[in-house]
């Protein structure tokens, strides 16, 4: 079926939460069961000795929240780390930000896929980001609640609507 045939659901885009915080990566929650959805329930599947058929069925779903049950933060990080510790690194010394943070940030702002085509895929607001990273400024400013990031040598909006989000502004 084509992505767009599908149709949206609130429990899907829980599971993809939960399936990207145990460390099968299925991108962006966005509440469609697609191509990467069925494939991070594959390998959750897999990875728990259950039967791989793709479908979230009442022992997929069990076994999915007991994974995030016990510990959720700290395998979330330590599965963000393995996936994504040297561009972390690579990228948190280049713009002088604590790889903790940055992983913190990922971890909440993008629901742990962190990177898309190697670029940092956030959603946060720069106003908020610089009040607690100063050495943010290089990067983010806001000016009469417009909010703009800095690339290629000038200052470009960061929200063309409402609830737009911030992607691919900064490359590692």
């Amino acid at each position: 079926m084509k992505d767009d045939k599908l149709r949206y659901s609130a429990g899907v885009k829980t599971m993809q939460g939960k399936l990207n915080a145990a460390g099968h990566s299925c991108g962006t929650p966005d509440g469609k069961f697609g191509n990467n959805t069925d494939t991070a329930v594959r390998g959750f599947q897999r990875s728990r000795s259950l039967t791989i058929d793709g479908k979230a069925g009442k022992s997929t779903l069990t076994a999915l929240d007991k994974a995030g049950s016990g510990g959720s933060a700290s395998t979330a990080a330590k599965n963000l780390k393995k996936k994504l510790g040297s561009i972390i690194s690579s990228f948190a010394s280049k713009h002088a930000i604590g790889e903790d943070v940055l992983g913190g940030f990922i971890l909440t702002e993008s629901s742990g896929s962190g990177f898309s085509g190697g670029k940092l895929l956030i959603r946060f607001e720069n106003h908020i980001f610089l009040k607690n990273v100063p050495s943010a400024s290089k990067t983010f400013k806001v000016e009469n609640k417009v909010h703009y990031y800095y690339k290629n040598g000038k200052w470009n909006k960061t929200h063309t609507g409402k609830r737009s989000r911030l992607r691919e502004c900064l490359t590692p």
